[in-house]
């Protein structure tokens, strides 16, 4: 299921350049949102020592008002979802406990209720982080108030799935509802200040 643009190879030496880089700049740890070559990057950061948390991205909608995804990132709900849990069960506490891993619904607008529901019902059970991107752009708003009538963080409320162990990635275009809900639910948000500011 992880077939892609790089081959293997390729795409370990990009993640061992990636954790050169991190280290060069002091960053001993970090929390990678997925890719499709996630064994790739568990193989990179375990030779180098470094400690993250790895994921599959997951998607099961090609088209949304956000756009269209290219033909070989496609997958319908069944294989998005055991395809992210593979890499769960493979490398979730792998390299002594330096390698975790999460489930990653990489994008809230390509993703389905079921999905998302799915993929936080089995994060629950493995007491594990969900993740995703959301609200890093106007255009991502625009498409969620299009595709479901309500905003991003209003929609994952609505379907029940905001909690603890949800980590949202930029959340730059909120409503002042959506910054309640998340702090009511205890939701993590990694703000991402050079690239929100492009969006």
């Amino acid at each position: 299921p992880y077939e892609a643009v790089l081959s293997a190879d390729d795409t370990y030496l990009s993640s061992l350049l990636c954790v050169a880089n991190c280290i060069r700049h002091g960053v001993t740890c970090f929390i990678d949102p997925g890719n499709y070559h996630p064994a790739q990057t568990v193989r990179a950061v375990g030779e180098i020592g470094m400690r993250a948390v790895v994921a599959k991205s997951s998607m099961d909608l090609a088209h949304s008002a956000f756009g269209t995804l290219p033909p070989r990132f496609q997958e319908t709900t069944e294989e998005a979802l055991a395809s992210g849990l593979h890499v769960v069960q493979e490398f979730h506490n792998s390299h002594n406990g330096r390698i975790r891993s999460s489930l990653s619904f990489r994008g809230v607008n390509n993703c389905t209720d079921n999905l998302i529901c799915r993929m936080k019902e089995e994060a629950d059970k493995f007491g594990i982080l969900i993740q995703a991107h959301a609200c890093f752009a106007k255009e991502t708003q625009e498409a969620s108030l299009q595709q479901h009538g309500i905003p991003e963080i209003e929609r994952l409320h609505a379907i029940g799935v905001l909690g603890s162990n949800v980590l949202l990635i930029h959340c730059g275009w909120l409503s002042a509802k959506e910054v309640d809900l998340l702090q009511e639910f205890d939701v993590k948000v990694v703000a991402c200040a050079s690239s929100s500011l492009h969006n």
